[in-house]
């Protein structure tokens, strides 16, 4: 029995250590209280494990017990290894068989030690099922109390039911009749049942920048890291302070969010999961529906899967032509097999969507072409093969985000020279901060990450403000656009038009979240 307990505490325990030296939100030492809490669990399981009759029956149990400990702590250290944090809204969107399977095809490495790791447990409840165990056993009052410290102990487990709880209690049930929109900072119009309807202005190119946020492009951290992002932003009108908000901080999430000015909040991570596959903001007014309501040929190009996050269903759903992702363009190339792990490498995108851009150009109506970055997709970047490294700092990530800065260049290049471009105005913009990826240990720690955003080729000026988020994108990109509409955001603003409110106090903003995340799941996603 010993040396069961000894050998799956070498098994399991390592996982525990890895996630929380990976966390960015909480302390090394909360690994303590995580190995404790293994160490619990592997106290109750091999007790009921010794009480079972040897043979298939005792395995049998000992694998319905383990197999979900071993894949709970599995998906754990996945989590923090790619984001830095526990489960969340972000993990379990992205926890899905069409996500799971586009992400395998660029993580086939883990999907191996994975298995293996599964095995090795496997074999081990084999090998102890078919010997009698000779030891004193615990009571089953003692059992059960070991079984519950255990999960008390459980940091993740215990933040997240501490957080919920917090919230339930801090939080009224939402009834929309009594709620002070004003005071929220949320726009009632936005639930209004009309139909989007507005005049055409100018084209629309909207670039999504995978992960790459503002830090990149500071001079004193990495000089001569984006020139191109830097002479561009010389031509336009950038904003230095867009910050990363709850139910913001992945790629579907920021897309939606600053096309349709609502974050992804929902009244549960799991609640998340399940709109974003069945009737995924389905109700929600976006951009693209107002752009389709006047006249614009829409197109989304990006070289992952656009089942990835169930992209294409909420394009496809918001006014959007064309989605065309790693399927539709990948026997489009050359060499259909040149491919990275994610999809098609920026370089192989950028020259499709310079062929896209003229066909929509040519097509006589006002247009919105909206690209999606991945080269510098976390955790270590896969920079596109004609691209040169970043010279002064051997880091995979940052020649990704050199990489995609000269891409870029080159891209805007070809567009600013097409007849078309004098009518049209150009977004680049992150999508989300980077995720816990190489370049993290090159961050300051205090330093203020904020969102990368430039807007080029538009007349109306965007006015300063304390703070901006991807909702007030949202609400402002048919300003740029010079459209007239009667499109209202919920909880967006138009920068172009007015100072935003004031940022609200602790207990109003979950209040304001709470509203959102009822009207989300109740009313924009039925």
């Amino acid at each position: 029995m010993l040396s069961l307990r000894l050998l799956l505490a070498c098994l399991l325990l390592p996982s525990v250590f890895l996630s929380h030296s990976a966390s960015i939100d909480s302390p090394v030492w909360f690994a303590i209280p995580g190995a404790l809490s293994v160490l619990l669990l592997i106290l109750v399981v091999t007790e009921i494990y010794a009480r079972t009759p040897a043979g298939l029956l005792r395995f049998g149990l000992g694998f319905l017990m383990l197999t979900p400990v071993a894949i709970y702590l599995f998906a754990q250290l996945l989590s923090y290894e790619l984001q830095g944090s526990y489960f969340n809204q972000r993990f379990f969107f992205h926890f899905n068989l069409n996500t799971l399977i586009t992400a395998g095809q660029a993580f086939t490495r883990v999907i191996v030690i994975f298995a293996l790791w599964m095995l090795s447990l496997w074999l081990l409840l084999g090998r102890y099922a078919r010997y009698p165990f000779q030891c004193q056993r615990i009571s089953t009052g003692s059992v059960s109390c070991a079984l519950l410290l255990a999960l008390i102990t459980d940091p993740g487990l215990f933040g997240s039911t501490r957080d919920a709880i917090a919230f339930s209690l801090a939080t009224e049930e939402f009834v929309l009749e009594n709620t002070d929109w004003e005071g929220l900072n949320l726009k009632a119009e936005a639930l209004d049942d009309a139909e989007p309807a507005g005049t055409a202005g100018k084209n629309l190119l909207l670039i999504y920048l995978e992960g790459l946020e503002n830090i990149y492009t500071d001079e004193s951290l990495f000089p001569g890291l984006t020139p191109n992002l830097t002479r561009l932003s010389e031509q336009g009108q950038g904003l230095n302070n867009v910050t990363q908000t709850l139910g913001t901080g992945w790629t579907i999430a920021g897309m939606a969010a600053s096309q349709c000015g609502t974050p992804l909040i929902y009244n549960s991570d799991v609640d998340g999961n399940e709109v974003d596959f069945s009737s995924f903001l389905a109700d929600v007014r976006c951009t693209g529906d107002l752009l389709k309501a006047a006249g614009y040929q829409q197109t989304y190009m990006g070289g992952a899967d656009t089942a990835f996050a169930n992209k294409g269903r909420f394009l496809s759903m918001h006014g959007y032509d064309r989605v065309l992702g790693r399927n539709e363009l990948g026997p489009l190339l050359a060499d259909p097999e040149k491919m990275g792990g994610w999809g098609l490498y920026d370089e192989d995108l950028f020259d499709l969507a310079v062929g896209e851009f003229d066909r929509l150009a040519q097509s006589g109506q006002p247009f919105a072409l909206t690209l999606l970055t991945v080269d510098t997709h976390h955790p270590v970047g896969e920079p596109s093969p004609s691209c040169t490294p970043y010279a002064r700092i051997d880091n995979s990530i940052l020649d990704a985000v050199h990489c995609s800065d000269q891409l870029i260049g080159r891209f805007m290049d070809s567009i600013q020279s097409h007849p078309a471009y004098a009518e049209t105005v150009v977004v680049l913009m992150s999508d989300h901060l980077g995720m816990r990826n190489a370049a993290f240990e090159l961050f300051p720690p205090d330093y203020p990450r904020k969102l990368f955003f430039l807007a080029l080729n538009h007349e109306r000026p965007i006015l300063q403000q304390d703070e901006v988020s991807h909702m007030d994108i949202a609400a402002t990109l048919p300003s740029l656009l010079e459209m007239e509409h009667n499109l209202s955001f919920l909880a967006g603003f138009d920068l172009t038009a007015l100072r935003k409110p004031a940022p609200l106090d602790s207990v109003a903003g979950l209040q304001q979240e709470h509203a959102i995340a009822t009207i989300n799941s109740s009313i924009f996603s039925p």
